[in-house]
Parts: C-alpha cells; sequence; structure tokens
C-alpha cells in the first residue's frame, strides 16, 4: 500500500493524492487531529473508528459495514468475533485464573498494562489475573502503568507477556536472561511469551480473535 505518513503525523497531501471517497482514521492515535483531518481533505469524509476492549473490534467492523454498504459481511464477521469469545470463555471456566504480568518496551524501560488497555481486556477474557491491576495510569500508551522491580517479584507473576516495540532481542528473551527475573514462577516454569506488537497494541481489528484465542492457549 502507499504511505501516507507515520501514524501521529499523517501526510494529508499523500492522502488527497490517492482521490479516496471516505478516510478511516484510528480513534485512539489520531483523534486529536480532528480538526486538521477536516481542515486538510477539503469535504472528503471522515470517520475515527478504534478499539480498546475487545467488544469494540465488532463495533467498529458494523459501523464500517454500514459505511460502505455491506452490513451482510460486516455482521458475519462481527458474529465471528463473538463466537470465538464464547468457545475461549467456556474452556477458561471453572479453570483457576493464572497471574499474569504484561510487559510493553525494553528490560530497562518498560511499562506494565493495565486491564483496560486491549491486550489487558483480552488477557482477563482468557481468564487471567493482571497483577497490575488497581495501578494508576501511567505512559505514553492509553491503559499502562509502571512495576517497581519489587512489585513484580513480589507479584510472582505466573505468566509473563512481551510486547517488543523495538530491534532484537525481544523482550522476552531479555526477561529470560536478566538475574532480577530468575526466580519468578513464570520463568522458572518456562512460561514468558512474546506478543505481536500489531495484533496487540498498535493495530488492534479482526485478528483480536486470532489474539484472544492465543492468550487462551498460552
Amino acid at each position: 500500500l502507499p504511505s501516507i505518513g507515520p501514524s501521529y503525523a499523517p501526510a494529508f497531501e499523500a492522502i488527497l493524492e490517492l482521490g479516496p471517497d471516505l478516510v478511516l482514521a484510528d480513534a485512539s492515535a489520531q483523534a486529536h487531529l480532528a480538526e486538521a483531518f477536516d481542515g486538510a481533505l477539503r469535504g472528503i469524509p471522515v470517520v475515527f473508528i478504534g478499539a480498546v476492549a475487545y467488544e469494540d473490534v465488532a463495533t467498529s467492523i458494523s459501523l464500517i459495514g454500514e459505511l460502505i454498504d455491506n452490513q451482510d459481511a460486516a455482521d458475519t464477521a462481527a458474529a465471528e468475533l463473538g463466537t470465538v469469545l464464547e468457545e475461549v470463555q467456556a474452556l477458561s471456566a471453572g479453570e483457576t485464573s493464572p497471574r499474569v504480568l504484561i510487559m510493553n518496551g525494553a528490560i530497562n524501560d518498560f511499562f506494565v498494562a493495565l486491564p483496560d488497555s486491549f491486550v489487558g481486556n483480552l488477557v482477563a477474557l482468557a481468564g487471567g489475573e493482571n497483577v497490575a491491576a488497581g495501578q494508576p495510569q501511567i505512559g505514553r500508551f492509553p491503559g499502562y502503568s509502571q512495576l517497581s522491580l519489587e512489585a513484580i517479584v513480589e507479584a510472582d507473576p505466573e505468566v509473563i507477556l512481551t510486547i517488543t516495540a523495538g530491534p532484537p532481542p525481544t523482550l522476552a528473551e531479555l526477561v529470560l536472561q536478566d538475574a532480577t527475573f530468575a526466580d519468578l514462577t513464570a520463568v522458572l516454569d518456562g512460561r514468558v511469551h512474546g506478543l505481536d506488537l500489531e495484533v496487540y497494541l498498535q493495530a488492534p481489528g479482526p485478528r483480536a480473535a486470532d489474539g484472544l484465542k492465543e492468550l487462551s492457549a498460552l
């Protein structure tokens, strides 16, 4: 696809050159640019969509189906998301909830996902207990906070999920190599897993169903 600039600074002239009938923008990353979109796109309709929870994906799909006059296909896709949720919740029913830590960043500069983040919502739906629950929101992304290493050691997560935004090595690899984490239950049991950056952070969308199934399995 042609480049139209970075998420936080789209190139409006490049968008105009493509001659779109409709522009779909990201509600979480670009909502603050609403006036800029309206001023620069010269009457092209702009609709902001996004997802901060699993159920929001189906809502957005239905909205897009209505906008492009393809409601039947949209309703089918939205229903599939609901079916996957029912299957995952049936699997976790009656099971003990593992204590889960969700890390995003680098080994010396990371944030932890709260239950009201997108990935945090998926973890809860999959049956996990977020060890960062109750922490204040801090950081560059909505739904994220920080935990000291002492607090992490005290919480002793049984599963650690990581999201790596930079180049290798991955955050999961670094956690496994760092002596600070060596005695955590998740490390001792081999339950430190890397998650896909786009699915769980950058582009929450239809692949959320695959992400939910992956978390359930992990």
